[in-house]
C-alpha cells in the first residue's frame, strides 16, 4: 500500500477571515512566519477612511497584489477578494471563546475595556457570520479558491502548526 503524502496545495494570495476575537491576525502572522509572504491586516490599512466606500475600495486594492495574505474581515468586499484568494481560511470560533479571548486579550494590554470589541462580536454573529457561511458555501460550491473552516483554537493551532506540511508557496 502506498502511504506517501498527498501533494501540497500550492498558494500564493489566502484571505483569513472570522469574528472578532477569532485569532485570524495570529494566525495570519504564523502562516507569513512558515511562507514569507506579506500580511496586510485590513482593520489596520482600512483605518481612517473617510467612509465606505473608501474602506471597500483600500480592502480591495489590497487584492490587487500577486502575493499576500489578507487578514481581516470588511465583508462588502470578500466577493472580490475571493476571486483573487487560492485560499480562504475561515476562523468560526464560537461567541463565548471570542469574547474570553477579547477580555484575555484586553487584560495584558493597555487601552481599557473590551465593550466595544464585545458589541462588535456579537454584532459579527448576527451579521458577518452569516456571509461568511455564504462565501464558504459558494467556494465549496464551485471548486475554487480552497476554503479551510477552524471552529476550535485547536484546529486553528493545527492549522497553523501544519501549514507548510500541506501547502506550498508558488514562486
Amino acid at each position: 500500500m502506498d502511504r506517501s503524502e498527498p501533494p501540497r496545495v500550492r498558494v500564493r494570495r489566502i484571505m483569513v477571515i472570522g469574528g472578532p476575537g477569532s485569532g485570524r491576525a495570529e494566525l495570519a502572522q504564523s502562516v507569513a512566519r512558515q511562507t514569507g509572504l506579506p500580511v496586510l491586516d485590513l482593520e489596520r490599512h482600512c483605518a481612517g477612511a473617510a467612509d465606505a466606500a473608501e474602506r471597500h475600495a483600500r480592502a480591495n486594492a489590497a487584492a490587487l497584489g500577486e502575493a499576500w495574505i489578507l487578514a481581516g474581515n470588511e465583508p462588502a468586499t470578500w466577493d472580490w477578494r475571493a476571486r483573487r484568494a487560492q485560499l480562504i481560511v475561515f476562523a468560526d470560533l464560537p461567541l463565548e471563546q471570542r469574547l474570553w479571548r477579547i477580555a484575555r486579550r484586553r487584560l495584558f494590554r493597555a487601552g481599557g475595556g473590551a465593550e466595544g470589541e464585545w458589541a462588535a462580536a456579537r454584532r459579527y454573529d448576527r451579521e458577518g457570520r452569516p456571509d461568511a457561511l455564504r462565501l464558504v458555501g459558494a467556494c465549496h460550491a464551485r471548486g475554487h479558491p480552497r476554503c479551510v473552516v477552524l471552529r476550535s483554537p485547536a484546529a486553528l493551532g493545527w492549522f497553523a502548526g501544519n501549514f507548510a506540511a500541506r501547502f506550498a508557496v508558488l514562486p
